[in-house]
């Protein structure tokens, strides 16, 4: 293990148990185990328009370049759990906090009965706020308040590193402006983190303040490195997405929630590749040149990346 990975692995495990202090008493998270079935996250599209009549013959799908047999696809909505990472640091002015309530609350009226929420808020320290709630079910945001320093890219590590349960698919929608001066994770950490989550990830910046001065040390190089942060939510199938400082994020949030709902699910098992260590994956409809947004690979774990 090199230096980098070395440090990868502190933050992260650093970024974990931050996050599980605070669910302690909502059980331990489910991690997946071996590789024998392989679940694909696959959206595609036509412009803004979703194209839903595909078969598993219409799709050609590659595992570190060795072509693979889909054993199953479908369209339906199997139940979800989002996870909504929030920035609650003192950047934050009341008004703006005002419509990040707001906004998760209509967030939450979004989702189904079956479906799970929750929100993980992030200042200095990162926060599950009140745990896992079934869809539709009102948060208690009222006592959401700003304070502290911004840990943008601590919080998003801590939502990676937690595995769904089996037979739920995940969602992480993460809104910041971007901005970050306390983690121990830096962008390009975030992005191997990103490759090997399994949940799909989306982002939604303000733009107020992506290109503000940072001050002390800071755990990337440039301001915002917004370039590193649609690297990472792209390589799980997700996209970056920018709102006016003061817009409401519920119409960002709808767009990513819709994208997810009618994507496809395709399982595969790999065939006449290693075991083991890091899998590239490449997803391509055969007909047409539609755009298509899948996880870039996934880790097999017992050998290195």
């Amino acid at each position: 293990m090199t230096r980098r990975h070395r440090r990868i692995a502190f933050a992260a495990a650093a970024a974990a148990i931050a996050l599980s202090v605070s669910m302690a008493a909502q059980g331990k998270p489910t991690f997946r185990a071996g590789t024998s079935a392989i679940l694909v996250d696959v959206s595609v599209n036509e412009g803004r328009r979703a194209v839903l009549n595909l078969t598993a013959d219409d799709f050609e799908l590659r595992d570190n370049g060795v072509p693979q047999k889909i054993s199953s696809i479908a369209l339906q909505q199997l139940p979800f759990d989002l996870t909504l990472v929030v920035d609650t640091s003192a950047s934050l002015t009341e008004k703006v906090l005002a419509q990040f309530r707001a906004d998760i609350s209509r967030i939450a009226g979004m989702l189904g009965k079956d479906d799970r929420f929750r929100l993980v808020t992030f200042a200095t320290r990162t926060t599950d706020a009140f745990g896992w709630r079934p869809g539709a079910a009102e948060p208690p945001v009222a006592r959401l308040a700003p304070g502290g320093a911004t840990a943008f890219y601590h919080a998003l590590a801590a939502a990676l590193l937690q595995r769904p349960d089996p037979g739920r698919r995940q969602l992480i929608v993460a809104m910041s402006d971007g901005y970050d001066n306390v983690s121990l994770v830096d962008a390009p950490d975030l992005r191997d983190l990103a490759r090997a989550a399994d949940g799909v990830l989306h982002i939604v910046l303000r733009q107020e303040a992506v290109f503000r001065t940072s001050w002390g040390w800071v755990p990337y190089q440039g301001p915002g490195n917004v370039d590193a942060l649609k690297d990472a939510a792209e390589s799980t199938g997700g996209r970056l997405r920018t709102t006016t400082a003061t817009g409401s994020l519920t119409e960002a949030f709808k767009t990513a929630l819709d994208e997810f709902r009618t994507s496809y699910l395709i399982w595969f098992t790999p065939e006449g590749v290693a075991p083991t260590g890091w899998h590239t994956l490449n997803v391509r409809v055969k007909r047409g040149s539609p755009t298509i947004r899948a996880r870039s690979g996934y880790d097999a774990g017992g050998g290195a990346r």
